[in-house]
């Protein structure tokens, strides 16, 4: 086998992965789905929630006091540098609320971290 066959064949395998990738990635973004969380109900605590969507995740660091969201800190995120969603953490804390609009052209960005904000107060519901 020649050494351009090889290339080749390595150049489609790897376009073969990453249109997979992109393809599960996009699948479970469009099975994510919200719960609508009552922050006034979560216990007072500092809750820890991660959420993986392939391409993209977040995992945040949420605390609640006296029934409102008063930090809420993004510890990792990975995301295409073009599409960062992170202003979303400001939207959740103004509004007090998971429904929020996320960030134009941030979508999966913004919804991986109001994802894994979701789990990270669920835990205080519990």
């Amino acid at each position: 086998m020649s050494k351009l066959s090889i290339l080749c064949l390595g150049c489609l395998l790897f376009g073969c992965s990453q249109y997979y990738t992109l393809k599960s990635s996009q699948e479970v973004f469009e099975k994510t789905s919200f719960e609508k969380i009552d922050i006034s109900k979560v216990k007072d605590g500092t809750y820890a929630g991660y959420y993986d969507m392939l391409l993209v995740n977040a995992m945040v660091k949420a605390t609640v006091k006296d029934g409102k969201l008063t930090e809420l800190v993004l510890l990792e995120h990975r995301f295409n540098r073009n599409y960062d969603g992170s202003a979303v953490v400001q939207q959740i804390l103004q509004k007090q609320s998971l429904e929020v609009d996320g960030v134009t052209g941030a979508t999966y960005s913004s919804k991986s971290i109001i994802k894994a904000t979701e789990r990270a107060l669920k835990i205080g519901l519990e």
